[in-house]
């Protein structure tokens, strides 16, 4: 089998691995299609000294949004078929704590390991993963559809669950990347009125295409003043801040409507400094940190896709194989790109 390295400062490397064996709990999967995300490029970028590699100094292959089908199963797995389609749940737990059997994996209390993050990630042609994180397709869920869920769709259903979005709320989006886009289709899908606000042209055209209501170009105007004025001075029910930057971290608060309920999506290490007492005594602000997407979302997240016919392919706009991986990061981190989708095999 292949994996993609990141070897630092923007070099890859494509290697030979031997083929894996699922064991105990454990599936084997050839891997049909792998999307790269935008935490990718984070580590496309970092020096080598500060590249993850797996326990011992092994080279770890990188990527955690993939789909494809099951090519053997391990001793002891029931419940899944081979041949069939799958997509995969990318963060493991413990599986026993508390948060676990809620199927709040992303909160375990024994800590979390997934896919490119202390264990082999999907930009490759093959993956042993557990079970217990495999997720059967229906037939009308292509692999470029479910390469999307596993990471930007999921992680925008769980702001939508966690906030408990309805169709009586506005929606304030900050930030019009992959995540906001599925927000943004999962919103509509609820007859939410969405503002988003990006400093993109190409995004805010998409958005609007998608069905956003009103798109703010933050480099021409005041995003909190315009989300203000949109929603008639008393801001958004709900924002969700898909940036991570202090700065629109601070904006999101601000354009939160009283009572108003404000999720963090976006990673960023830079501090934020705000008024307890103006946000959150006053204003009576409510905040959640969205970590990636737990367990017990997936089937909904993938019955709803199926019920809406939601459109998350149209986030894809450029297709490549493993082989040309320079290629396809150079092209998503200019920031001139949608959703990149690697394309590894077409049949099992």
């Amino acid at each position: 089998m292949q994996g993609l390295l990141f070897l630092g400062e923007r070099q890859l490397h494509l290697q030979e691995f031997p083929d894996p064996q699922p064991g105990p709990g454990e599936v084997l999967i050839k891997i049909g299609r792998a999307a790269v995300c935008g935490t990718d490029i984070h580590k496309y970028r970092a020096p080598a000294v500060r590249i993850e590699t797996l326990a011992g100094g092994s080279p770890l292959i990188v990527g955690h949004e993939p789909a494809g089908w099951i090519a053997a199963l391990g001793p002891g797995v029931t419940g899944l078929t081979l041949d069939s389609r799958v997509m995969l749940a990318g963060v493991i737990g413990c599986g026993t704590c508390r948060w676990c059997r809620q199927g709040y994996n992303t909160a375990c209390e024994q800590g979390v390991s997934g896919l490119g993050w202390k264990r082999h990630g999907a930009s490759a042609t093959h993956i042993v993963w557990p079970a217990t994180n495999v997720l059967p397709l229906p037939d009308s869920v292509s692999l470029e559809t479910a390469a999307v869920l596993t990471c930007a769709g999921g992680t925008a259903y769980t702001i939508l669950r966690e906030v408990e979005l309805t169709g009586e709320d506005t929606l304030a989006i900050v930030g019009l990347g992959p995540v906001g886009l599925c927000l943004l289709i999962l919103a509509k899908s609820l007859g939410v009125r969405t503002v988003g606000i990006d400093i993109a042209s190409n995004r805010l055209e998409q958005g609007l295409n998608l069905g956003l209501d009103c798109a703010v170009d933050a480099r021409r105007e005041d995003p909190v003043v315009a989300v203000r004025r949109w929603s008639t001075g008393r801001g958004c029910d709900v924002v969700a801040e898909c940036v991570g930057q202090s700065q629109t971290r601070h904006q999101a608060l601000e354009m939160a409507a009283t009572r108003g309920r404000v999720a963090f999506a976006g990673l960023g290490g830079e501090s934020l400094t705000l008024s307890a007492d103006r946000f959150f005594i006053g204003a009576q602000l409510q905040v959640l940190g969205i970590a990636a997407t737990p367990l017990g979302y997936f089937p909904a997240l993938i019955e709803r896709t199926t019920v809406y016919d939601l459109p998350f392919t149209r986030l894809i706009t450029h297709h490549f194989p493993l082989e040309q991986a320079h290629e396809a990061f150079a092209l998503m981190e200019s920031g001139r790109s949608g959703k990149v989708i690697f394309d590894v095999a077409e049949t099992l």
